[in-house]
């Protein structure tokens, strides 16, 4: 049976070995920020730790730069010996980013491959890019990971589940900037112009300043202050209030509804089954944090057919992000 390599954030393999021993998946190998798996008949996508798959990897162990690019040129050419490529396709070099030196290692051997490739697959080697376009989707082309010096998977075929770095802003109020921004990638769909949208929790306003960067009128509901570009703008209109006693206007439906605020997870879900019941917004994003609970237990239990999230929403995923942290995000689409 052909393995799956399942890469997350570092220090998270653990969480995400056990989502998988959860759905069935058999456990192999795993590693600081990766986990080595038999497949199940799940869709990959459905799964919230890893980023990123790679489909059918071959384990390699080999010393020195020339040897390891010599390595994964033969193994590229090997799998492409009998086809014609002519349109682009994705050569991705990843590795943990904590081992000291690694990156530059990396560097150096991804340098002396492109040398190689060049040298012995001219046209073809134009060929090749870097960016992810496609998510959630099987792409071709060649993917190394390593995970030592001398370490490394490599595989001809990969899927991206949407988790992503994202561009910071200096006027955005805090980090949870980047958090909204890569969220909306997952949901794919972002709030537009002239669309209304209530953060509940929203200080010091890194959420409300995206949806204000995008023109939307944002009804910011806190107790603390808004910070940075999110404070005093005509878009965004602030509140001093408990987030968890606020009711809209005359069951107003909000657009979005965001929430980010610190609290166990069952209260911030009671929150959003509320707004989902009364039907006072028609997207949804919100973060769980799970340093209060175990995350796999609550995953699954949202997930259960019989959770308000299957009977409220048309649709819904939960990520761990590329930037949170001890917390999943929740986006989905109310019915």
């Amino acid at each position: 049976m052909d393995n799956i390599l399942y890469i997350c954030s570092s220090n998270y393999s653990s969480m995400s070995a056990k989502e998988l021993t959860n759905y069935n998946f058999k456990v192999l190998n795993s590693g600081t920020n990766w986990v080595l798996s038999e497949p199940d008949n799940k869709k990959l996508s459905d799964l919230c730790f890893p980023h990123y798959a790679l489909l059918k990897p071959a384990d390699c162990n080999v010393q020195s730069v020339n040897d390891i690019s010599r390595t994964i040129f033969d193994f590229f050419f090997e799998k492409n010996k009998d086809n014609k490529i002519e349109k682009k396709f994705n050569l991705i070099f990843s590795f943990i980013t904590e081992e000291k030196g690694l990156s530059n290692r990396v560097k150096n051997i991804e340098k002396n491959f492109m040398e190689l490739f060049k040298k012995r697959m001219s046209r073809v080697s134009k060929l090749a890019e870097n960016t992810i376009k496609n998510y959630n989707e099987i792409l071709e082309g060649l993917f190394v990971f390593f995970y030592d010096f001398d370490k490394f998977f490599i595989s001809g075929k990969a899927i991206y589940f949407g988790q992503r770095r994202m561009k910071d802003d200096a006027e955005a109020p805090s980090r949870s900037y980047l958090k909204i921004e890569e969220a909306y990638y997952i949901l794919g769909k972002e709030p537009q112009a002239d669309e209304t949208v209530c953060d509940l929790g929203a200080s010091p306003g890194g959420w409300s300043y995206s949806a204000y960067k995008r023109s939307a009128k944002v009804l910011a509901i806190d107790n603390g202050k808004l910070k940075k570009g999110a404070f005093d703008t005509p878009y965004i209109k602030h509140i001093t209030e408990d987030a968890f006693k606020f009711k809209p206007v005359n069951n107003k439906t909000y657009d979005w509804l965001f929430c980010d605020i610190v609290e166990h997870p069952k209260q911030v879900l009671g929150l959003l089954q509320k707004w989902l019941e009364n039907r006072w917004c028609r997207n949804f994003i919100v973060n769980l944090k799970f340093g209060y609970v175990d995350p796999v237990s609550l995953i699954t239990d949202l997930k259960d057919k019989n959770s308000f999230l299957n009977r409220l929403s048309s649709t819904f995923k939960i990520k761990h992000l590329y930037h949170d942290r001890d917390e999943v995000t929740l986006t989905g689409i109310a019915k």
